[in-house]
């Protein structure tokens, strides 16, 4: 076998056997062919002086003997070889290899399933370490349970920032919450607002309704819409939520348009709650905001807000 057939029998080894295999088959039938050649080239070759029937046990087929040697290559007692036949067996096997090709080529198929096999099993131990590391970082925060995920989900909605990270109540304004105050101006009577009890909203423009939604952390919460001003085409009724606790209030008015794009809210700091009434997972720092969202819900949250409305 010369230099460049041992090149690519070592190429086609590797192709069929290295950590990458992507040998075909008729690569894997030249390589059996040329694993034939190698074992050939391999073989013990019959030294010049060697006495024919020893050149022609060296070269016989395992198992075989040539015509006319004994199993310890002597001449059975009573015959003399001749010259014509102690050269026979030699001749014959000289023209006849001691591991003749086979007329179809060995192919060694269950190699290749074997090999892929080894190398995914390698790639896959030692891809496996590095997903779950970056999978799960040094620092990795404890899951959340799916409750709470849930709920979070479903407490987030346009206009709420990131930093409102954990709802508290979600109140949806279906149904009969309190007394539903008309505040309106009847025109045709021309007689005062019916106030009563309702809190002064800080709105600029009339106001049509008031309703009180209950207390919450020691605050009554309230909201209200208004009245749209004449000849206007675009809607520019203002919308109230208020807190009032005693002599305080917190309160914002904000258009129709603010509203919908997450704009209505008033905010809580913890000094303002009285400490029976402070949620126990509450922060220092943290504030309660009340958000009044085109949805049909007021939803209160906790987190950090980096500003705040009055």
């Amino acid at each position: 076998m010369d230099a460049a057939t041992r090149r690519e029998l070592d190429d086609l080894r590797r192709r069929a056997y290295g950590p990458q295999p992507d040998i075909d088959d008729a690569g894997m039938a030249r390589l059996a062919l040329l694993e034939d050649e190698a074992r050939r080239d391999a073989a013990p070759a019959a030294s010049p002086g060697a006495r024919p029937a020893e050149r022609a046990a060296r070269l016989a087929p395992a198992g075989t003997l040539p015509a006319g040697t004994t199993p310890t290559g002597t001449t059975p007692t009573g015959t003399t070889p001749t010259g014509a036949t102690a050269a026979a067996p030699a001749t014959a096997a000289a023209t006849t290899p001691a591991h003749a090709a086979p007329s179809t080529p060995r192919r060694r198929a269950p190699l290749l399933p074997i090999a892929l096999a080894v190398a995914g099993l390698l790639v896959a131990a030692y891809a496996t370490p590095l997903l779950v590391e970056a999978a799960a970082p040094a620092s990795a925060p404890d899951p959340t349970p799916a409750a709470t995920a849930s709920a979070t989900a479903a407490m987030r909605a346009p206009g709420i920032p990131a930093a409102a990270a954990t709802p508290l109540i979600s109140i949806r304004l279906e149904g009969s919450f309190g007394r539903r105050i008309d505040i309106r101006r009847p025109r045709e009577a021309g007689a005062e607002p019916i106030m009563g009890e309702t809190p002064a909203f800080p709105s600029q423009r009339p106001l049509a309704w008031a309703l009180d939604l209950g207390d919450y952390y020691g605050w009554e919460l309230w909201i209200a819409g208004g009245l749209p001003t004449p000849g206007v085409i675009d809607d520019d009724r203002e919308h109230c939520v208020l807190l009032r606790r005693d002599a305080q209030i917190r309160g914002d008015c904000e258009p129709l348009v603010a509203k919908e794009a997450g704009a209505l809210h008033v905010t809580l700091d913890g000094v303002d709650i009285p400490v029976a009434e402070t949620p126990a997972e509450m922060e220092p720092f943290q504030e309660i905001r009340f958000w009044w969202l085109a949805d049909g819900t007021v939803r209160v949250v906790l987190g950090d807000f980096d500003s705040r409305r009055p």
